[in-house]
């Protein structure tokens, strides 16, 4: 088995998919239209990287080298950014996981997606209060759990159609045994599978409770043990990349 430690992030989870839970928390809804704005004298961007209970903290308080923004009993953590810097100095995908991977090795988190900006404190504030109980319904969710990706694979290409659909359908199998060790699960699509269709693999990312990744992560390496010839790739314990959905709109 082959650990990985930096996996493609974030997928959201894929409803038709057999594997997609009935408990996962429902998209949050769309934040004030403050977001994503340009630049002008008034503004004051920050990038917001997740939301976390505020409990413990104060406004001098920081989090992965981050702020924090505290409106009742929730905080988002945040940076200040300059909409007129270079793209490559914007928060970029090593900022947000190093952000928010550091805030969830101390505590639980919520993350939001990779890239969000808003116009300034004031709009994260109000956004905070105008959706803080399904925001508060997210972290109950996330509470104490852990995201493992797991993807196995075989090497080489099956002779016919029917061979490669077989092997497809036996590999999300062996990923729907894991299941059983979940709070919930989805399949994760990347961009590699979607730039090869000749690498027969399938990827699924399982959220667990914290207290037994141990368990999770001997029940995966015992998995080549019943399949020699079988790749698998585990990452984590994660974030809940893949178990919160937020809208944000075009």
């Amino acid at each position: 088995m082959r650990r990985v430690t930096d996996d493609d992030i974030p997928n959201q989870p894929l409803a038709n998919d057999s594997l997609a839970p009935s408990n996962a928390v429902p998209p949050l809804p769309r934040p004030s239209r403050s977001l994503r704005s340009r630049r002008s004298p008034a503004n004051d961007p920050v990038a917001v990287f997740g939301v976390v209970l505020a409990a413990g903290l104060d406004d001098s308080t920081t989090l992965g080298g981050c702020e924090v923004l505290i409106v009742r009993q929730l905080a988002a953590v945040l940076e200040g950014v300059s909409l007129g810097a270079p793209s490559d100095q914007l928060p970029q995908v090593s900022r947000y996981r190093a952000v928010v991977e550091q805030v969830f090795a101390d505590r639980n988190i919520v993350p939001v997606p990779c890239g969000t900006i808003f116009r300034s404190r004031t709009s994260v504030a109000r956004w905070l209060e105008l959706h803080y109980s399904p925001l508060q319904d997210a972290l109950d969710f996330v509470s104490d759990r852990a995201t493992m990706r797991v993807r196995v694979g075989i090497g080489g290409s099956p002779a016919t159609q029917a061979a490669a659909v077989s092997l497809d359908g036996h590999l999300w199998t062996i990923l729907r045994g894991l299941k059983s060790d979940a709070v919930a699960a989805v399949p994760v699509v990347s961009q590699a599978d979607t730039a090869s269709s000749s690498d027969h693999s399938a990827a699924c990312a399982y959220l667990i409770e914290r207290d037994t990744v141990d368990v999770f992560q001997r029940r995966v390496a015992n998995l080549t043990t019943a399949e020699p010839l079988l790749r698998v790739d585990l990452a984590g314990p994660l974030p809940a990349y893949d178990f919160v959905k937020m809208d944000f709109g075009g």
